[in-house]
């Protein structure tokens, strides 16, 4: 916290965050090349890559207005993003773990 009672942070880390969400949507679409059926985990993929750009919005909001109502919102979207990929990563496992070769 600062002089002014607000949480300070980095920007660039939710920044970084949409980016790596952005490309691992982006090595999934490759990955299909080589796996059957992951193109139905493309969807999942993509709607975690849009909470993560929401994400960043929010942040930048809260260092314009300093609303603490932002954070539990970003907090309650990062576990989303969170709980989302759990399942994405478990059925890309399980299609890994069950695919022919």
């Amino acid at each position: 916290m600062n002089e002014k009672n607000t949480i300070e942070f980095d920007l660039r880390i939710f920044r970084e965050f949409h980016e790596h969400k952005k490309i691992m949507c982006r090595r999934l679409e490759k990955l299909k090349e080589m796996i059957d059926d992951i193109d139905n985990q493309i969807p999942l993929c993509m709607e975690i890559e849009n909470l993560a750009n929401i994400i960043f919005m929010k942040s930048i909001k809260y260092t314009i207005t300093n609303k603490k109502k932002l954070l539990q919102s970003i907090s309650q979207q990062l576990d989303l993003v969170l709980n989302k990929e759990l399942v994405l990563y478990r059925n890309i496992i399980h299609l890994i773990e069950n695919r022919k070769v």
